[in-house]
């Protein structure tokens, strides 16, 4: 069984997929453009946005199941606490999602097609991190904690990005909104981690 927390480490290669695929999106230049070169960057756009939702919603699909661990493993009642709600956040972000990609039917949210070399490393990472938590002992807390804080650190700048990349207001607001709860949640493990090192 691969729980959210075995398979949310994906994030941080999922990030350096996202912003070669943001880099490498034609900018505005200064010269007009041909029908062509438009339809070219129109395309670019909407698969970079396609690649970046896919992004965030594997993360909010894995992170919605974090809370299963707890079913094996305890920790303390205020760590229990964040980790429900980041597993409530996440549930309802992917129900989000789910909606507002209605808004552009291009946009799918299964549309990462990433290197077999990225998919073994993820894999990988995700076993390691997965044995890890669950053979640890005193650190169990700790290492949860570690983990949630990368993944929302990244949710919240992905948000970001996605935000300042899509033209639509109303994903826009969402995803404002969504990398503030990150932020905040990120802010509440971090404080955590202090009190439970």
């Amino acid at each position: 069984m691969q729980s959210g927390v075995m398979r949310q480490v994906r994030c941080w290669a999922e990030v350096a997929v996202c912003f070669a695929v943001l880099l490498a999106m034609p900018g505005c230049a200064n010269e007009p453009r041909s029908r062509a070169t438009n339809a070219t960057a129109l395309q670019g756009s909407v698969r970079g946005l396609a690649i970046g939702y896919s992004l965030l919603f594997d993360l909010v699909d894995d992170e919605q199941g974090v809370d299963e661990i707890l079913s094996i493993k305890s920790v303390s009642k205020p760590t229990e606490a964040i980790i429900r709600r980041i597993a409530r956040v996440s549930a309802q972000a992917a129900s989000e999602l789910s909606s507002l990609k209605n808004l552009t039917p291009s946009l799918q949210l299964d549309d990462v097609e990433l290197p077999l070399v990225e998919k073994a490393t993820r894999k990988s990472i995700a076993v390691k991190t997965a044995m890890d938590l669950l053979v640890s002992l005193d650190s169990f807390e700790v290492r949860l904690l570690l983990t949630q804080a990368q993944a929302l650190r990244y949710g919240a700048y992905l948000a970001l990005e996605l935000k300042s990349l899509d033209s639509n207001r109303k994903r826009r607001h969402w995803l404002e909104s969504f990398s503030k709860t990150c932020g905040e949640l990120y802010d509440q493990v971090v404080a955590r981690l202090r009190v439970a090192k």
